[in-house]
């Protein structure tokens, strides 16, 4: 929003609350009537406060959305770096994303931490014959901008002898969490397979 939209914005908020509160103000309860205490001498209204705030509230989070919509970004942009580093550095690409603390949990116990993490992702993606790959659909940010969440869609595959190939499909939740120097790190990360996977046969010419 530029400066001079940022102004005619300002200026309607407060016309149209100011006009809003001089209404209310017509009640006998928002009236301030004058007493010993008083520095005026007649009745004005108590909503004063109420017309600057209303006024001011749409453009702070106006603002607000905006920034969260720009981290929002960040986040999907960075989920596809994610993918693409796992794709170029395998297993050290992939742990390389968590924050200290960061967890999965590929089965009934969670693995903690990059190092386990690196310690089990990289056989698996060091194997030529599989691969994980992943699409974000959506991003979302928390008001503080500390905490944020990716969710997408993955396909995982492994090659067989004979042309054949397995194919697994689902959607995944990655909970990104913003570092004391500023980068976002994954604490969580899991995936939700759509089915069993299912085994194909590609023709080969």
């Amino acid at each position: 929003m530029t400066f001079s939209l940022q102004a005619i914005a300002v200026t309607a908020a407060f016309a149209v609350s100011t006009g809003l509160t001089l209404y209310l103000a017509g009640s006998q309860l928002l009236l301030d009537r004058p007493n010993e205490r008083s520095l005026h001498k007649i009745p004005v209204p108590r909503t004063g406060g109420i017309a600057v705030l209303a006024g001011i509230r749409p453009i702070v989070f106006g603002e607000s959305r905006t920034v969260i919509q720009l981290e929002e970004q960040t986040l999907m942009a960075l989920d596809r770096e994610f993918n693409d580093a796992t794709a170029a550095h395998g297993g050290e690409g992939w742990a390389s994303y968590f924050a200290e603390g960061g967890k999965m949990f590929p089965g009934p116990e969670t693995v903690d931490g990059p190092a386990a993490i690196r310690e089990l992702m990289t056989p698996v993606f060091a194997d030529s014959n599989y691969s994980l790959t992943w699409e974000p659909v959506g991003a979302e940010v928390a008001l503080a901008r500390d905490l944020g969440y990716t969710y997408g869609r993955y396909e995982s595959i492994r090659r067989l002898p004979h042309g054949r190939r397995v194919v697994g499909r689902g959607w995944y939740f990655t909970t990104w969490r913003k570092q004391s120097d500023g980068t976002w790190r994954i604490v969580a990360d899991i995936g939700s397979p759509d089915g069993p996977p299912d085994t194909l046969t590609v023709e080969t010419p």
